[in-house]
């Protein structure tokens, strides 16, 4: 169960990336669990693949329960129209690598269709020290960004995507 809601701005432009600091309040509850939302951050291309395809944008919303235990729900996007969230940060961010907090609120909620598909399996993070036992959600359903999103985030962030890895005998199942 996805329970999330509004941030306030926190908006981090580092240097591979550009990152939301999520407010305490949202949450995902998987296998019992519940797994609190810290931050959300910007791939390009994506990370994952479905059916051997490649997409230029991945979300990553990041969640640790209490155990310190990691699941990312990663969210792939389609080029076609803009993508009104995605706006936001990319008007918002800092130009220079940095820190701004703004009264402005964002909801990651906007990006999910009514109807959630995922694919998930038991992984490793993307980025170094690539800590393997993190629980990764895939949505299956794609929300899309324009093509001149895709490049100002290319040019605020660099490629910034590990390459895609084999699975390794990892069972990925649909839920």
């Amino acid at each position: 169960e996805i329970h999330y809601g509004e941030t306030s701005e926190h908006l981090i432009h580092r240097q591979h990336t550009i990152e939301v600091e999520y407010d305490p309040g949202s949450t995902i509850e998987f296998d019992g669990e519940m797994y609190p939302l810290t931050q959300i951050h910007f791939h390009t291309p994506s990370e994952h693949q479905i059916a051997h395809q490649r997409y230029p944008v991945e979300l990553h919303l990041v969640h640790r329960n209490e155990s310190d235990e990691l699941l990312v729900l990663g969210i792939l996007f389609d080029v076609g129209s803009p993508n009104a969230f995605v706006e936001r940060i990319l008007a918002d961010t800092p130009r220079d690598l940095g820190r701004i907090d703004l009264e402005r609120h964002l909801d990651v909620s906007q990006l999910f269709p009514s109807e959630k598909h995922f694919y998930t399996y038991e992984g490793s993070l993307t980025t170094e020290p690539y800590t393997e036992g993190v629980r990764w959600l895939i949505l299956a359903e794609h929300p899309t960004i324009s093509p001149e999103q895709v490049v100002r985030l290319l040019v605020l962030e660099g490629g910034n995507a590990r390459d895609v890895q084999p699975l390794n005998g990892r069972p990925v199942d649909g839920l």
